[in-house]
C-alpha cells in the first residue's frame, strides 16, 4: 500500500455527527497529528462553502474544499477556482415538476441557497426553521435569480421521497442522492465529488493511491472506491459500508480518529 499524503473528509455524518457544529475532541487531537506528519488534508461535502460549520475552518483550516459534491473547488484565499453548473433547462423543467408535486427545492448558487418552491418546507427540511440570513433566499415568486446571478452548481431536493425517486430517470443528466430523510442532493452526472478531488491532487502532484478517504454517504462511495484505503463510518447504510476497505466506528465513537490509529498514520 502507498504512504498516504493526502486525507480527504467528508464532513456531516463523518468528521461531525449530524445537528452538531463541532468536531469532538480525539478527532480534532488525530486529525494535527496527522497534519504535523506532513500528511494533507482534504474537505470533500456536499455543503455550499457558506454553509461549512465554522469549526471546520478553526480546526482544520484545509487549503482545498471540494463543495457541492464536486461542483465547486475553493482554494483558501483565492475563492472558487473551478465549478460545474447546472443547465437552465434542466432548472426550469425540474422546478415546474416539484411544483407539480409539492416538493421543496433549493439551487446552490455561488453565494446563496435559492428555493424557487415550497420554501417553508424547504426550511425546514434543509435548515430546520433556522434564520440564516441572507444566505438562504426565497425566490419562489418570481423564480429569477439565476437571470442576475449566473446558474446554480447543484441543488437540494426536501420532499416526500416516493415523489423524488419518481422522477429521477426523468432527469438522467443530474445525480440524485439520498442525504437523509426526505432530503435529496442533486447535480450534474459525470460529475461527484472524485472530479474536483482528481484537480487538487494534479495540482499536488499526487496519486489517488496515496490518499484515504472518509465518508458515510451515497454521495461519498466514488471517493471511497477511488482512494488508496476508504474509510466508511460505522452509521453509514449498508451499501456504502459495503464499497470501503474498511468501516470504521460511527462518527459519535470518533471513527475518523480509530481508522487513524489503525492504519498507523498517527
Amino acid at each position: 500500500m502507498a504512504k498516504t499524503k493526502m486525507l480527504i473528509l467528508d464532513i456531516d455524518g463523518t468528521l461531525i455527527a449530524r445537528g452538531s457544529q463541532t468536531i469532538r475532541p480525539q478527532v480534532s487531537e488525530a486529525l494535527h497529528q496527522a497534519q504535523r506528519q506532513g500528511i494533507k488534508l482534504l474537505v470533500a461535502t456536499g455543503r455550499a462553502y457558506y454553509f461549512i460549520q465554522q469549526d471546520i475552518h478553526d480546526v482544520l483550516d484545509p487549503d482545498f474544499y471540494v463543495t457541492i459534491n464536486g461542483q465547486c473547488l475553493i482554494e483558501r484565499g483565492k475563492g472558487i477556482i473551478e465549478k460545474q453548473v447546472i443547465p437552465l433547462a434542466t432548472m426550469e423543467r425540474l422546478t415546474a415538476l416539484c411544483e407539480t408535486l409539492h416538493l421543496g427545492i433549493g439551487y446552490k448558487f455561488d453565494d446563496a441557497v435559492v428555493c424557487q418552491n415550497d420554501f417553508r418546507q424547504f426550511h425546514l427540511g434543509y435548515l430546520k426553521g433556522k434564520d440564516v440570513g441572507n444566505l438562504l433566499i426565497d425566490d419562489t415568486r418570481d423564480k429569477s435569480w439565476q437571470k442576475t446571478h449566473g446558474l446554480p452548481m447543484g441543488l437540494f431536493i426536501i420532499g416526500e421521497e416516493e415523489r423524488v425517486e419518481s422522477i429521477r430517470d426523468q432527469f438522467p443528466e443530474l445525480t440524485f442522492t439520498w442525504s437523509y430523510p426526505n432530503g435529496y442532493d442533486v447535480y450534474n452526472t459525470g460529475c461527484d465529488k472524485t472530479t474536483a478531488i482528481a484537480s487538487v491532487l494534479r495540482r499536488l502532484n499526487l496519486r489517488w493511491e496515496e490518499t484515504m478517504a472518509f465518508g458515510d454517504g451515497e454521495n461519498d462511495i466514488p471517493m471511497l472506491q477511488k482512494a488508496g484505503v476508504g474509510v466508511a463510518m460505522g452509521n453509514a447504510k449498508e451499501h456504502v459500508r459495503n464499497q470501503a476497505d474498511f468501516v470504521a466506528p460511527s462518527v459519535d465513537e470518533d471513527g475518523v480518529a480509530f481508522a487513524l490509529r489503525h492504519f498507523g498514520l498517527i
